[in-house]
């Protein structure tokens, strides 16, 4: 990252007064072309599983995939999500102590300023994890540490998939109106919802499970049930996976699999240290 991406089209014969190719569903990222031209040279700054548009006026006329998998855990920061201010963290070992963390060692080494707000984003995003994203249970344990003091800090977990994303966004309870919750077309937001029972000391380890069957959506924090709702478009096929906060988060594990109990991906951080310490070397 960043990564380049190349964009042939032809719009010729297409009658319109515009045309656009935008990256993703930011609008921001929205880049003009015209006719007797035919390739566009454009940047991601972040990587997943993108949707780009090809926009005639007002009006998608043609989309195409654009996948930009990662090599692990990937880090990075951003002040400005619409502006695309992104900084990349440049990560030593993001397993510590057991847990998959970064530290502001990480954040200074990669000349990260921490003197403002900002959103770190830990994202995986694998080539293939042949699951459904209307058939699947995730389940993770995480916590975050403050960098500078925050009236509402937050964790949000966010799985996308080819189609659409689901996202948690957890506050504490005096920041409720800043919970969010969204699911394939439906997107709920704390400001016009009670969401009071998504919420949780973020600054304490929490359970959170994510259990979706037939496109039933149902959130257990710490075990407890605490949303359910239904949902109609197509997920299709699970892409990634993102913790962000605008602290630093700690994970102890995460299980991803799918409804029949096919694992797509696990991974408990306090055994890898383990298994790590056991094939080290006995000193002689």
């Amino acid at each position: 990252m960043p990564n380049t991406v190349i964009f042939n089209y032809n719009i010729d014969e297409v009658e319109a007064d515009s045309f656009f190719i935008q990256q993703s569903w930011d609008k921001n990222r929205r880049v003009r072309i015209y006719k007797n031209n035919y390739t566009l040279t454009d940047i991601y700054y972040e990587p997943g599983y993108h949707t780009a548009k090809l926009i005639a006026n007002d009006s998608i006329i043609k989309t195409v995939p654009v996948n930009i998998p990662t090599n692990g855990w990937f880090f990075y920061a951003n002040e400005y999500k619409t502006r695309y201010h992104t900084e990349y963290i440049k990560v030593l070992s993001p397993n510590r102590n057991g847990y998959l963390s970064i530290t502001t060692d990480d954040l200074k080494r990669s000349g990260v300023h921490t003197d403002r707000e900002k959103m770190y984003l830990y994202s995986l995003f694998s080539k293939r994890l042949n699951i459904s994203g209307d058939n699947f249970k995730l389940r993770t344990r995480v916590r975050m540490k403050e960098i500078i003091n925050n009236f509402c800090s937050y964790i949000t977990l966010e799985l996308y998939s080819q189609k659409h994303f689901i996202l948690v966004k957890s506050t504490s309870q005096g920041c409720a109106s800043e919970a969010m919750l969204s699911f394939a077309e439906k997107k709920i937001s704390g400001r016009n919802t009670d969401l009071t029972s998504t919420t949780y000391n973020v600054r304490e380890w929490t359970e959170i499970e994510v259990d979706v069957k037939n496109k039933h959506f149902t959130l257990y924090i710490n075990g407890k049930k605490s949303f359910k709702g239904d949902y109609r478009a197509d997920m299709k096929s699970i892409t990634g996976l993102s913790f962000i906060s605008n602290g630093l988060c700690e994970v102890e594990y995460i299980e991803l699999k799918g409804q029949d109990g096919k694992v797509a991906y696990k991974s408990n951080f306090k055994d890898s240290v383990e298994q790590h310490r056991n094939n080290e070397p006995t000193s002689r």
